[in-house]
């Protein structure tokens, strides 16, 4: 019922009140069997209800918040030890859930707090490492547009860095997912906020390790979605960093450089932050032409199909399939793949928008490509002849007129 009233999303708001009852069972602890197929009721009012949200679904989100968050079993940092909440296992599928609360009804969740006096982006605090650091991601990407959580940025950031340092005193191994995770996050909080971000990180005097390590690991970003995040953050430093270093030539170094407000740690990145940007460029390029071919192969069967006046049942349900609903389709694809192998990562995180998820995404409507090119735009001549040289005409020639642009400002 839910899937089929999707087209006329005032529908949910009359629903609602029939399942209240129902819900507020099934997010009882004796019902966790039934908690996914609870996560997808919620999905639907979370993604299409009109926002502000009414203030039952709120209560939700803190009962959700409560089942999967850590807090502390004592005040003493010596002797604390943490417990988690009954449904802490089941808080990947909550992901797009929180993300939808967060990014939807901004205004509520920036001022609501919990029945026990919590602020609502303080409630996310107490979820850990790899879990908690999506979830700040999607309160510093669903609060940007409004900047909403500046009072978060420095706690957001100290949280994460005593996940980081927690990490080297044990001497883990940081895994593929969570390095992804931390770009993520640095990219996510450079889009909230690109100079606060960085004068935070200065401050803290973590911005150089912070800059090398994402040029050195860039390489885990692979999933569309998170090089979208990637390029939204890093072509605007880009353009920064470019404006910087032309004012600082222009004006023969140093005295420029300082006034320019943008950290040495910076300046020295030029070239690494143009590659890297350059190369994502290529990349996204590639995926979106192969997603546009995809699509447009998948239309010429379907209208192949139709048009044939074949009308078995096979070709019915192939039909029927293609259209059936995103969530409908995440439950056949869980269904299908209940029994193979899983991922030996310790934390494959799923910022990459893949799944099939009611997950709203506050960067949707961004043209990547085009912030890329703006950015491109500010480079110095040679900053753009050494680009051309490190990856080659051809590859410059995938990103649609980036190539065109360089040559012209080489020449």
């Amino acid at each position: 019922v839910l899937s089929a009233v999707s087209e006329t999303p005032h529908m949910y708001g009359e629903i609602l009140p029939h399942l209240l009852p129902a819900l507020d069972v099934l997010l009882q602890q004796q019902n966790a069997d039934h908690l996914e197929d609870t996560i997808s009721l919620l999905e639907f009012f979370s993604f299409y209800l009109e926002a502000p949200f009414p203030a039952e679904l709120w209560g939700f989100f803190e009962r959700l918040c409560d089942a999967v968050c850590c807090s502390s079993s004592s005040s003493s940092s010596s002797s604390s030890s943490s417990s988690c909440g009954w449904a802490a296992d089941h808080l990947e599928h909550l992901l797009p859930v929180f993300s939808n609360f967060i990014s939807r009804d901004q205004i509520t969740f920036a001022a609501g707090s919990s029945k026990a006096g919590v602020p609502y982006p303080r409630c996310i605090f107490q979820v850990e490492a790899c879990m908690g650091l999506q979830l700040l991601c999607s309160l510093l990407l669903g609060s940007a547009a409004k900047r909403s959580v500046d009072a978060l940025l420095q706690p957001c950031l100290l949280l994460v860095w005593q996940w980081v340092q927690q990490l080297q005193q044990q001497q883990r191994r940081v895994d593929k997912g969570t390095k992804r995770c931390f770009i993520l996050f640095i990219s996510s909080l450079l889009i909230y906020a690109l100079e606060p971000a960085l004068l935070l990180m200065q401050q803290q005097q973590m911005l150089q390790p912070v800059i090398a390590f994402v040029l050195s690991n860039a390489d885990v970003v692979e999933a569309y979605e998170q090089r979208k995040t990637l390029v939204l953050a890093f072509a605007p430093l880009l353009r920064a960093v470019a404006a910087a270093a032309a004012a600082a030539a222009a004006a023969g170094g140093e005295a420029a450089a300082a006034a320019a407000a943008v950290p040495a740690c910076l300046l020295e990145q030029l070239g690494p932050l143009a590659q890297l940007l350059a190369r994502e460029g290529v990349e996204l390029r590639a995926m979106k032409d192969k997603a546009a071919a995809a699509a447009a192969a998948a239309a010429a069967d379907s209208s192949s199909s139709l048009g044939s006046g074949s009308d078995s049942e096979q070709s019915l349900e192939d039909f029927q399939d293609a259209e059936l609903h995103p969530a409908a389709k995440s439950l056949l694809l869980k269904f299908e793949s209940e029994w193979e192998d899983e991922d030996d990562e310790d934390c494959d995180l799923d910022l990459d928008g893949d799944d099939s998820s009611l997950r709203w995404d506050p960067l949707e409507a961004v043209d990547e490509l085009a912030v890329l090119r703006e950015a491109f735009n500010s480079l110095p001549a040679a900053a753009a002849q050494q680009l051309q040289q490190e990856l080659g005409a051809e590859k410059l020639g995938e990103l649609v007129g980036l190539r065109i642009f360089l040559e012209n400002k080489i020449n």
